[in-house]
């Protein structure tokens, strides 16, 4: 029968092979890896270790209350990851001193009360804490993709640039590095590229008083052509056409 909770369950993979299924989904848990299942998520376990040397182990917790459950809240959503499940590829051995205490703590007897509580809700949160860091270490990592790709753009536009550049910038493969500058940003690199140089390029020609070719050269394109071609394609004219018309309404505003 598939299992559903009142909140946040937080897997921590031990050892061996299983996984959570939900919604059509799987999702694996095995060693080093956390998996966070939302409230009111049905699920379901699936063994895949077969052997004695390989039994599938994991830890659990429900960090139930209002502040773990506003931490947990704060960590899934700024991750920004998708599905009904948050799944993570962490170190669990940094976790599994503070889980096995809160599991021995929690079966004193005596550790009832209010600061039996107190010190459950503190430990828990210091979990939750450390948890958090790394998923929002992860999710900056992401996000920061085409911050420095966009920013690496504004200091070497002019220059020729590869995406093997943008690889080693990155440190992500590049089919990664093009799927998530796109998801962000609505382009891909090189698209995004073109439309900086032609931005500049055409500020050049109305502000400095550069002609195309010389424009052009300047803001990274091999071909004035090329610059006119992406001009034409963002705004539907040519840059000559426009500046002529610039240039026009300038002197009709002088007069």
């Amino acid at each position: 029968m598939p299992a559903g909770n009142s909140f946040y369950l937080i897997l921590f993979g031990i050892s061996g092979n299983g996984s959570i299924n939900t919604r059509n989904r799987n999702y694996p848990l095995k060693s080093d890896t956390v998996l966070i299942i939302p409230p009111g998520t049905t699920y379901e376990y699936t063994a895949e270790s077969l052997t004695t040397e390989e039994l599938w182990k994991y830890y659990w917790i429900h960090p139930f209350g209002d502040i773990s459950t506003r931490l947990t809240d704060y960590f899934t959503s700024k991750a920004k990851r998708e599905g009904a499940v948050y799944s993570l590829n962490m170190p669990v051995p940094e976790y599994t001193d503070i889980i096995r205490m809160l599991l021995e703590k929690s079966q004193q007897d005596g550790f009832e009360g209010a600061a039996g509580e107190v010190e459950l809700t503190y430990e828990t949160s210091r979990l939750l804490y450390l948890l958090g860091k790394k998923m929002l270490a992860g999710a900056e990592q992401w996000q920061s993709i085409s911050h420095k790709i966009i920013g690496y753009f504004e200091k070497n536009y002019g220059k020729k640039i590869t995406l093997d550049q943008l690889e080693n910038l990155c440190f992500v493969n590049k089919s990664h590095m093009i799927k998530t500058f796109k998801k962000e940003t609505g382009f891909t690199p090189y698209e995004y590229l073109n439309r900086m140089r032609t931005e500049r390029a055409w500020m050049l020609m109305l502000h400095s008083g550069a002609n195309v070719s010389m424009a052009a050269e300047m803001c990274g394109f091999h071909k004035s052509s090329s610059f006119i071609s992406y001009y034409r394609r963002l705004y539907g004219t040519t840059p000559g056409k426009n500046l002529k018309f610039f240039r026009k309404q300038g002197r009709d505003k002088s007069l």
